[in-house]
C-alpha cells in the first residue's frame, strides 16, 4: 500500500504499510528471506507465485512439473462458492487449495503465464512482499544497555475508551468482571509475551495440540519466517516480536487491566501470536497465509478462536486473502482488516477496490482521531469499508528492546487549563503582541474532550511573516527530552498554515508546524526535541507562531487565533509503551470488541457477531457516507443491544422474489425503499425480508433503506449489483469476448488512450510485472467493436505509471506517450520501442519536472512541462515544440500561470489547457506537492500559421457547483468538449442522501461565450462515480472508459453515440447473433469446437435472462461441430446455453440488459462401451468443456429505413385468422422471426405489412 501523505506529527511516526507492486529484472533467488530483508529487494519474491487450484487431473500434472515445485499453503475448499466477485475465472471450484509455486528456472512473469494457461488454476498471482516503512522501526540498540521501566499508570493518556469515543463500560476497572472471552489471533510481527501488560493475557496452550505442533507451533503461537533481516534464524515455535507493530496491536486488543501502563479494549480474552512479518516489518504473502492457516487449524482443533486481527491489511492486491477471509468466516472467526493509510476512497480507486464485500464475518476498519473526525491518513469508502475506530495517537505496548529511548515511560503534565492551578503565560516579545486567555471550548472539541483551552490572539498572516510569541518560565523536569503540546487554529481561516517554533533561552529546537490543510479544524500534537538544550535550572521557553504560506504574499489584514492544550514534558527512558497512528491501530480496537461480543452473545455466527459491531455504531455527520455504517464503533450500544439494521446481501428465490438478507430488522414489519422507491413487503423476519413486485426493477447498485422499529433509526446500505443500464445512461460498448483477454483487461491499469486511423488505442500498465500492453478497439458501428492486443509485455523500469488522464499521440505508425520525465515511442507494428529522458531532449534547463502532457496540432507536437524552481517553492509550466530534425524539444514560452494536474485538449487548431493548479507546498518526506491554488480558468492557445495566440477563458459558474472537480477529465468531440469524472449531486432523497444527477458536462468553444459554460448532459456515464477514467474522440463521438464497483467486470466502456440499453455486448431489445465460422481450442482438449450460422434469442423463451429456468434451449439454426471425436468413439451428448459468470438477469427472463455474453456448455458421451482409459479421457474432456465453455456474442442488427429485405415466409393458423410463422430475410440473408409487434395483419388474414423498419408487404 502506497503512503500518500502524512499531515500530523505524532509522539512517534505514523505506522503505515507499503504493499509494493511491480518487479525488477529477473535475478537468481536464494531464498524468500533474502527477498524480504534486502533493502533494495523486489516487491515480490522472484520466481514464485501463489495459485488457487482445484483438485483435478491437471493438479497432479502440475505437481510433477520439472520447472517448478508446489507447496501447500491452505485448503480453501468451498470458500469460493458464495463469493460475490468478478475476479475469478469460475466460482464452481470445489476442493480448492492455495499453493505456493517456486521455480529456479522461470521468473515470476513466466511462471504466472505458464500457470494461468491451465484451466483448473482459478488465479495465479505474485508472492507479494508486505512491508512496514523502515523509518517506523529502529531496533539497532545496544543489547547490554541498562533499562528500567517504571510502574506508571498511563491510562490517563488513552482517550479512546471514554464516553465521547467508543464508550466502553467499566473500562480499566481493577478486579472487575471479565468483559470478553475467547482467543484473538494477531497475525503480524509477533507479540512480546514478556511485556508487563501482556504476559498474563497470552494464549499459552499451543503445545497441547499435536496438529499445531506439526505446523511448527509452540506455546504462544507460531513463527512462519525462517530468518530475520540480518540472516539469523528464528525458531518456528517462538513468535516473539522483534519489531513493535504486533505488540502494539496486541496491547490495544487486550492490554491487562492492572493499574500499570496501558489497558486494552478487552478484559478476559487471550492473545494468540502469529508471526508473519520480520524485524523490519517485512513478509511475503505466503508467510502470512501460512499464519492464517495456523489460525484456521487451531479453530479446527477446538481452540475457541473468535477473531483474527489483520492490521497488515489495506488495499492488498491479493485474491488469496479474500478466499481465506471467507473460509475463516465460515468457521466462526471474524476477520478484522485495516482499510489502509493512503487517504483514498476505496470505492473508486482502482488499486484499492475492496475484496471483502459480501463476506458476512468481515469488518474493514477506518481510523478517526480523538475529535471523532476521520484521521488525515485513513482510507474510507461507503461501500467498501464498515466502521471507524480511533487510530490517531494510540498509546499501547511495545517490546522494550524496540524502544531505544524514543517513546513514553514518564510524563510531567504542566497545564491542561482545567483548573486555576497551572502555569502563567505572557507575551513573548514577537512582532505582534499576544493576547492570552484561558477560554471554554464551547464551539470546538478540546483535546481529550476537556472543557478549557488556552487561546492566543492573534497570529497575523502577512507577507513579512510577522511572529506572535508566548513565554513561560519553569524548572524543567530531570532528564526532560521533549516538550509536547497540542494546538489548533481557528477553523474559519481557510488559508493560514501556521508554523510553530520553540526556543529554550534562545536555543531553537526542531521546527514543527500545525497542519492546516483542512481549514485547521483539527488538534495537532507538536513534539520538540530538547535533548541538545541545557535544561539545568529555571528556563525561559518561548513558543512562536507565524503564517508560513503568507510570506511574500499580499494578504495583509488576515489573522487567526491559535489554541493550546495539555502541555507536558517527557523523559528519555526506554519504555514498554509508545504512541503510533494508523488504521493498524484502529483495527485491533474493533477486534477487541469482537471478543466482547463473544462474551455477551456466545451463540452468534461470525456474520452476526460482525453485524453487532457494524450495527451498534454511534453515527456522526463527520463520518456520514465515509463507511457503510456512517459511524464510530460504540461498545455500550453493542452490549445493550441497540442496533441499526445491517443489510449484507440480496438474492432471488425460485419464485422470482427478491430477498434482503442481514440482521436486526426486527420481527415487526417495517418499510423498505430501494433507490427511494418503496416496495411491498411479502414477508418480514429479523434476518430476511422478502419483497413483492420487483420484476420491473432494473439491475444496478441499489441503496436499500430498512425502516424498522428496532434500534434508534434507519440505515442506508449498499448492495453490490451491476450498473443500471437505462435511458439516462450512455450505451455500453462490448468488452473482449475472449475470456482470457477479458481477464487480462480487468487486471490492466489503463493510463492513456488515443485515436488513430479510426481505431482506439489504450496503453495499459501491469504493476505485478512492470510491463506495458497496447490494446486496440476497432469500432464496427456505434454500438459494437472488436478488441485486440497490438503489443504486450513491453518491459518498463522507469517508475510506476499511475496517472490515468494522459493521451496517446500518433506519428507515422508510432505511439507517442509522455511520462513525468520520459518520452516513450512504441511502434504499432511491433518493430521497436524507444525510451528517452526529457532532460536529454532539450529540457535540461528545468530543475525538477513534476509532470508533462502532450498535444498534436496538425503535424506539430507540443509538450507542456510543469517543473519547480531550485528551492522547490514555486512551480511553473513551460510550453515546448518538438523539432523532428533534431529529435528534441525547443522552448516556446513559460505560461503566465502554472498548470499542474491540468488537462490539454485539442480542438481544430486550438489547444485548451483546462484548469490545473498554480501554487503548492512541497512535502520533502514524501517527495510530492500539495497544491493550494486552483486555476478556475482555461488557457487557450490558438495555433496560427507563424505564431501562437494566448488567451484566458474564465470558467462558468456551473464549474463551481461540480463536486470532486480534482477528478475531472476532458475529451473533445464534434459537439464540444466533455468534462467527466467530476459529478453533480443533489440531496433530494430522504435524509439528504446524495445522488449523482450528472457525471459529464459539455462546453462548445465554437459558440461565442465569455465563459467556459460547462452544462450538465442529460445522460450519464454511470450511476456511481468513475475512477481511473479516460476519454477519447473517435468518429466525432466521445468514448469513455473507467472503473466502478457497480459495473459488470468493474469496467465501463461507453460512448455518446451508443444506443441506450446496450450492455457489454448485449442488446436489450431484439437479440440476434450473426456468426461466420469460428473455431475454439482449449488447453488439454485435442479437438477444436467449430461454430457457424445464426442464433436468434428470446429472453423468456430460451432462458437467457433466467438461468435456472430453461437452461437447455438453443436455436436450431446454429451449427456446432467437433471434428475428430467420432473417430475416438465420442459424440455430443448435449449442448446448453447459459449466461457468462455473474450474469445479472431477472428470473423471469425479461431484464437482460446488463447480462454478460452467453456460453455453450458442451457435454460428450461415448458412442458405445468405453475402455477404462477412454472413460478417463471422457471425464477429463467434459471437465475441460465445463470449466471453459464456448462463448459467443449477441450483437444487434441495424434495421434502419435503408435496410433492404423482404418477408420470406408467411404461414397462417388453421383458421386463417392469425399468423403462425412470419420470417423477414435481410439483405445479408439473415432470417428474423417476427413477433406481433413487428407486423400488421389484415382483417382477412391474407396480407401483412412490416412495422418497426421491416419494409415490404407480403400477400398470401
Amino acid at each position: 500500500m502506497k503512503k500518500r501523505r502524512l499531515a500530523t506529527v505524532l509522539l512517534s511516526t505514523v505506522m503505515v504499510f507499503n504493499l509494493l507492486s511491480g518487479v525488477c529484472a529477473a535475478e537468481s533467488r536464494n531464498s524468500i528471506e533474502n527477498a524480504v530483508s534486502d533493502e533494495d529487494s523486489d516487491e515480490y519474491v522472484e520466481g514464485e507465485a501463489i495459485i488457487c487450484i482445484g483438485e483435478s487431473d491437471s493438479l497432479e500434472v502440475l505437481g510433477k512439473n520439472d520447472d517448478y515445485e508446489m507447496q501447500e499453503l491452505m485448503d480453501v475448499s468451498d470458500a469460493l462458492e458464495d463469493l460475490d466477485t468478478n475476479e475469478f475465472k469460475t466460482q464452481s471450484v470445489k476442493d480448492a487449495h492455495l499453493k505456493l509455486v517456486h521455480s529456479d528456472k522461470l521468473n515470476t512473469k513466466e511462471l504466472i503465464e505458464r500457470l494461468e494457461n491451465d484451466s483448473d488454476v482459478v488465479f495465479a498471482e505474485p508472492n507479494y512482499i508486505v512491508s512496514l516503512d523502515d523509518e517506523d522501526t529502529d531496533t539497532d540498540i545496544e543489547e547490554d544497555e541498562e533499562r528500567k521501566v517504571e510502574d506508571v499508570d498511563l491510562t490517563g493518556l488513552q482517550y479512546a475508551y471514554g464516553k465521547d469515543v467508543i464508550d466502553l463500560p467499566g473500562w480499566n476497572a481493577k478486579n472487575s468482571e471479565k468483559n470478553s472471552q475467547g482467543v484473538v489471533a494477531v497475525v503480524d510481527t509477533g507479540i512480546d509475551y514478556t511485556n508487563t501488560d501482556l504476559q498474563n493475557v497470552m494464549w499459552d496452550e499451543g503445545e497441547k495440540y499435536p496438529e499445531l505442533v506439526a505446523l511448527g507451533g509452540g506455546k504462544y503461537g507460531c513463527c512462519f519466517i525462517e530468518r530475520n533481516s540480518k540472516g539469523f534464524l528464528y525458531d518456528s515455535d517462538d513468535p516473539m516480536d522483534d519489531n513493535q507493530h504486533g505488540t502494539h496491536c496486541a496491547g490495544i486488543i487486550a492490554g491487562e487491566w492492572n493499574g500499570v501502563g496501558v489497558s486494552g479494549t478487552a478484559n478476559g480474552c487471550k492473545l494468540m501470536a502469529v508471526k508473519g512479518l520480520n524485524d523490519k516489518g517485512s513478509g511475503a504473502n505466503a508467510w502470512l497465509i501460512n499464519g492464517l492457516n495456523y489460525v484456521f487449524e487451531a479453530k479446527k482443533c477446538g481452540v475457541d478462536v473468535v477473531a483474527v486481527n489483520c492490521s497488515f491489511g489495506g488495499p492488498l492486491d491479493s485474491l488469496g486473502y479474500q478466499i481465506i477471509t471467507n473460509k475463516l468466516s465460515k468457521e466462526g472467526i471474524v476477520v478484522c482488516w485495516a482499510s489502509g493509510n493512503d487517504n483514498l476512497n476505496t470505492d473508486y480507486h482502482n488499486d484499492d477496490l475492496s475484496l471483502y464485500g459480501g463476506i458476512d464475518g468481515c469488518i474493514v476498519v477506518d481510523s478517526c482521531d480523538f475529535e471523532r473526525y476521520p484521521s488525515t491518513f485513513t482510507n474510507y469508502g461507503r461501500r467498501t469499508t464498515d466502521v471507524f475506530a480511533p487510530g490517531t495517537d494510540i498509546l499501547s505496548t511495545i517490546p522494550v528492546d524496540c524502544s531505544a529511548g524514543n517513546f513514553v515511560s514518564e510524563y510531567v503534565e504542566l497545564d491542561d487549563f482545567e483548573t486555576e492551578e497551572g502555569f502563567e503565560f505572557e507575551d513573548g516579545g514577537g512582532d505582534v503582541e499576544a493576547d492570552i486567555k484561558v477560554v471554554q471550548s464551547e464551539n470546538m472539541r478540546a483535546f481529550f474532550g476537556e472543557n478549557y483551552v488556552l487561546k492566543v490572539s492573534e497570529v497575523k498572516c502577512d507577507k513579512e511573516g510577522s511572529v506572535t510569541s508566548i513565554k513561560m518560565k519553569t524548572k524543567l523536569p530531570e532528564d526532560a527530552c521533549r516538550l509536547v503540546f497540542n494546538s489548533k487554529c481557528d477553523s474559519d481561516n481557510t488559508d493560514a498554515k501556521i508554523a510553530v517554533n520553540v526556543s529554550v533561552n534562545g536555543e531553537d529546537t526542531v521546527v514543527d508546524q500545525v497542519n492546516n490543510t483542512s481549514c485547521c479544524s483539527r488538534w495537532q500534537t507538536n513534539i520538540f526535541d530538547m535533548s541538545e538544550c541545557d535544561i539545568s535550572g529555571e528556563k525561559e521557553i518561548i513558543i512562536s507562531f507565524y503564517d508560513k504560506t503568507a510570506v511574500g504574499e499580499n494578504r495583509d489584514g488576515v489573522s487567526t487565533p491559535v489554541y493550546l492544550d495539555d502541555i507536558y514534558f517527557t523523559n528519555y527512558k526506554d519504555s514498554e509503551y509508545a504512541y503510533l497512528s494508523g488504521t493498524s491501530m484502529a483495527t485491533p480496537m474493533v477486534t477487541g470488541m469482537v471478543s466482547i461480543a463473544a462474551k455477551y452473545f456466545p451463540d452468534d455466527s461470525a456474520g452476526k457477531r460482525a453485524a453487532r459491531i457494524i450495527g451498534s455504531v454511534k453515527r456522526s455527520d463527520d463520518l456520514k457516507d465515509l463507511c457503510r455504517s456512517d459511524g464510530l464503533v460504540n461498545a455500550r450500544n453493542m452490549i445493550d443491544g441497540k442496533y441499526y439494521p445491517v443489510v449484507n446481501r440480496t438474492g432471488y428465490d425460485s419464485r422470482g422474489k427478491l430477498h434482503i438478507y442481514g440482521y436486526f430488522f426486527g420481527d415487526t414489519k417495517g418499510k423498505i425503499t430501494i433507490d427511494g422507491k418503496e416496495y411491498e413487503v411479502y414477508k418480514w423476519t429479523d434476518e430476511d425480508i422478502t419483497l413483492n413486485n420487483t420484476s420491473s426493477m432494473t439491475a444496478g447498485e441499489k441503496e436499500i433503506k430498512v425502516i424498522s422499529n428496532v434500534g434508534s433509526g434507519t440505515r442506508w446500505t449498499h448492495v453490490d449489483a451491476k450498473d443500471n443500464i437505462g435511458s439516462d445512461l450512455y450505451g455500453r460498448l462490448p468488452l473482449p469476448s475472449d475470456e482470457t483477454m477479458r481477464e487480462k483487461l480487468k487486471r490492466c491499469n489503463m493510463i492513456a488512450t488515443g485515436e488513430y486511423k479510426g481505431n482506439i488505442y489504450f496503453l495499459g500498465f501491469y504493476k505485478k510485472n512492470d510491463t506495458i500492453t497496447i490494446w486496440e478497439y476497432t469500432p464496427i458501428d456505434d454500438n459494437n467493436g472488436s478488441w485486440s492486443i497490438v503489443d504486450e509485455d513491453i518491459d518498463w523500469d522507469e517508475g510506476d505509471l499511475t496517472r490515468t488522464d494522459k493521451k496517446l499521440l500518433f506519428d507515422n505508425d508510432r505511439i507517442l506517450y509522455a511520462t513525468r520525465s520520459t518520452w516513450l515511442s512504441i511502434s504499432i507494428n511491433g518493430n521497436d520501442d524507444i525510451y528517452e529522458e526529457f532532460y536529454k531532449m532539450g529540457l535540461d534547463n528545468l530543475v525538477d519536472i513534476i509532470e508533462t502532457d502532450i498535444a498534436k496540432v496538425g503535424d506539430d507536437i507540443y509538450l507542456f512541462a510543469t517543473a519547480t524552481d531550485e528551492n522547490k517553492e514555486k512551480i511553473y509550466t513551460y510550453l515546448y515544440k518538438f523539432d523532428a530534425d533534431k529529435e528534441e524539444f525547443t522552448e516556446v514560452r513559460k505560461l503566465d500561470r502554472a498548470r499542474a494536474e491540468s488537462n490539454v485538449v485539442v480542438r481544430g487548431s486550438d489547444m485548451y489547457v483546462l484548469f490545473g493548479n498554480n501554487e503548492g507546498l512541497y512535502e520533502p518526506t514524501y517527495n510530492k506537492w500539495e497544491f493550494t491554488d486552483f486555476n478556475a480558468n482555461i488557457q487557450k492557445i490558438a495555433v496560427k500559421e507563424n505564431d501562437l495566440d494566448f488567451s484566458i477563458i474564465p470558467a462558468g459558474k456551473e464549474v463551481y457547483e461540480v463536486d470532486n472537480l480534482d477528478n475531472a477529465r476532458f475529451v473533445n468531440a464534434a459537439d464540444g468538449i466533455y468534462m467527466f469524472g467530476a459529478v453533480s449531486i443533489n440531496g433530494t432523497l430522504d435524509e439528504g442522501n446524495e445522488k449523482i444527477i450528472a457525471d459529464n458536462f459539455i462546453w462548445n468553444p465554437d459558440k461565442a461565450t465569455e465563459e467556459a459554460d460547462f452544462t450538465a448532459c442529460s445522460r450519464k456515464i454511470s450511476n456511481t462515480m468513475l475512477q481511473n477514467s479516460l476519454g477519447v474522440e473517435c468518429g466525432g463521438a466521445a468514448y469513455f472508459y473507467g472503473l466502478t464497483n457497480s459495473a459488470s467486470d468493474k469496467i465501463i466502456f461507453a460512448s455518446t453515440k451508443a444506443d441506450c440499453g446496450n450492455g457489454n455486448g448485449w442488446n436489450s431489445g431484439r437479440e440476434v447473433n450473426i456468426y461466420k465460422s469460428k473455431s475454439y481450442s482449449r488447453s488439454g482438449l485435442p479437438y477444436t469446437v467449430n461454430l457457424t450460422g445464426a442464433v436468434t434469442y428470446n429472453g423468456k423463451k430460451h432462458g437467457v435472462g433466467g438461468i435456472g429456468k430453461t437452461k437447455k434451449a438453443i436455436a436450431s439454426d446454429l451449427t456446432l461441430s467437433i471434428p475428430g471425436i467420432d473417430a475416438d468413439g465420442f459424440e455430443i451428448k448435449s449442448v446448453r446455453v447459459r449466461n457468462g459468470k455473474n450474469a445479472n438477469c431477472s428470473p423471469d427472463g425479461t431484464a437482460i440488459a446488463s447480462a454478460k455474453q452467453p456460453e455453450l456448455v458442451i457435454k460428450l458421451k461415448g458412442k458405445g462401451k468405453l475402455t477404462s482409459e477412454k472413460k478417463q479421457l471422457l471425464k477429463k474432456y467434459n471437465n475441460i468443456l465445463k470449466k471453459e465453455p464456448i462463448p459467443f456474442n449477441i450483437t444487434q442488427i441495424d434495421l434502419s429505413d435503408s435496410e433492404t429485405g423482404s418477408i420470406s415466409t408467411f404461414e397462417l393458423n388453421k383458421k386463417g385468422t392469425k399468423a403462425k410463422k412470419i420470417v423477414y430475410t435481410t439483405s445479408d440473408k439473415t432470417d428474423i422471426k417476427l413477433s406481433k409487434k413487428d407486423y400488421e395483419l389484415s382483417s382477412d388474414g391474407k396480407t401483412i405489412t412490416g412495422k418497426r423498419n421491416y419494409a415490404g408487404t407480403y400477400v398470401k
